[in-house]
C-alpha cells in the first residue's frame, strides 16, 4: 500500500481455506507465500469521529509501521499511511516508550495475487479462517470475489476487532495468552 491512500478491501468470513486455495489455483492466482505475522497494536481516538490504529508488523523478513485512520461515519475505507522499518524489536521499544504498553498478536497469513488484487487467507489462534481481498477499487474487489467463486460471506472493510465481536471472542484473552511474548520483545 502506498503512503497516504484509502485502503480498499473486504473481509470474507465463513470460508473453507482448502476450497479457497483450490479456487485461487484454478483462477490462476499467483501464490506469494505463507508467513507468520507478529504485530503490536495501539488504538487511540483521532480527530472528530475518527479512530486511529497504529500497527507495527513483521513477517520475519520485512517490518512495516502502519497508521490506519478509521472514520466510520464518513468513509467506508480507512486512510492508511505505511512505511518500512528496519528493526521490529527496536520499533516496538520506541513505540512502547511513546504510547505505553501495546497489544500484541500473531497470525498466519497466506498471500496470493490475482490481477491487481491481493488476496490473503488469515488465521488467528482464536478466530476462524477468513480472507481479505484488497484492490484499487471496490468494483475490482467484487470482481475478484466473483472470479474465485464467491466463497464465504462478505463481512466488509472493518478493523479485525469487529471479527472478534462478530464471533463473540474475547480479544483481550488472546492478548493475555501472548503476554509473555510481548514482555520478551520489549525486554531491553
Amino acid at each position: 500500500m502506498a503512503v497516504g491512500k484509502s485502503e480498499i478491501e473486504a473481509k470474507i468470513i465463513g470460508i473453507n481455506p482448502r476450497s479457497v486455495r483450490e479456487a485461487l489455483k484454478n483462477s490462476g492466482a499467483a501464490y506469494i507465500g505463507k508467513f507468520r505475522m507478529r504485530m503490536i497494536l495501539f488504538s487511540m481516538k483521532g480527530h472528530g469521529s475518527s479512530r486511529i490504529n497504529l500497527r507495527l508488523r513483521t513477517d520475519g523478513k520485512s517490518t512495516y509501521l502502519t497508521l490506519k485512520d478509521w472514520d466510520l461515519k464518513n468513509r467506508k475505507s480507512p486512510y492508511e499511511y505505511e512505511t518500512k522499518v528496519m528493526d521490529f524489536k527496536a520499533g516496538a521499544a520506541i513505540l512502547a516508550r511513546l504510547f505505553g504498553k501495546p497489544a500484541y498478536t500473531e497470525k498466519t497469513r497466506e498471500i496470493y495475487r490475482l490481477g491487481s488484487s491481493e488476496i490473503v487467507i488469515d488465521k488467528y489462534a482464536d478466530l476462524p479462517y477468513y480472507m481479505e481481498i484488497e484492490a484499487p477499487s471496490e468494483r475490482e474487489v467484487m470482481k475478484t470475489y466473483r472470479a474465485i467463486g464467491k466463497p464465504g460471506k462478505v463481512f466488509g472493510n472493518f478493523p479485525t476487532g469487529k471479527l472478534y465481536e462478530h464471533y463473540g471472542v474475547d480479544r483481550k484473552k488472546h492478548g493475555r495468552e501472548l503476554e509473555w511474548k510481548l514482555e520478551k520483545l520489549l525486554k531491553a
